[in-house]
């Protein structure tokens, strides 16, 4: 072997140089992806419990403004307490000034825009004409609509018999998308 052989043998790597590099780069990945996983997970509890607040205090400076419930017209106070999920679209609408509500005049005659989302959950918003979760699910946003400052969640559509105190609340089934379990994200 000549010397410019035995020099470019020496700048190389061995097989078992690049499989200690290779396991060492497995082992830190790892460690890492579960770390990143938890992570990612409390980011996406913390974006829903801020949008269940920003729904509840979205409702309340309503209520403030208008002394009533952001409801649908006709929908009408003083019949119980009132739950809406699946339609929670009924109550966003009115909250973020929809272009097309009907006789939006009469619902929000001061044209305030109560609730604001960003760029990304409005397109995902028209798009389902729900307000969801980062799971998928639709919030929940219970109205105390007879004025007593409580909500009666069993007749609001909760199978909790507990009453919640406050003139409105909302809440994310959280990551299992099951309502009524341990990691529900509630404003009460």
């Amino acid at each position: 072997m000549d010397r410019t052989e035995q020099a470019s043998a020496k700048r190389g790597f061995t097989l078992i140089e690049l499989l200690v590099v290779i396991g060492i780069i497995g082992l830190l990945a790892a460690i890492i992806v579960p770390a990143l996983n938890g992570a990612l997970g409390t980011a996406k509890k913390a974006r829903a419990m801020q949008a269940c607040k920003d729904l509840q205090g979205a409702c309340q400076r309503y209520f403030s403004e208008y002394n009533r419930m952001p409801v649908p017209q006709g929908t009408r106070h003083g019949d119980g307490d009132k739950l809406y999920e699946d339609d929670n679209a009924d109550v966003v609408d009115i909250l973020i000034l929809a272009e097309d509500l009907k006789n939006q005049n009469v619902v929000n005659a001061k044209s305030i825009r109560f609730l604001d989302m960003d760029a990304k959950t409005l397109e995902a918003y028209a798009k389902e004409k729900k307000l969801l979760d980062p799971w998928g699910t639709p919030y929940r946003v219970y109205l105390d609509m007879d004025f007593d400052d409580r909500i009666e969640a069993s007749g609001a559509g909760s199978a909790s018999s507990d009453p919640i105190h406050a003139k409105v609340a909302a809440a994310s089934a959280g990551p299992d998308s099951e309502w009524d379990s341990k990691d529900d994200i509630r404003t009460w």
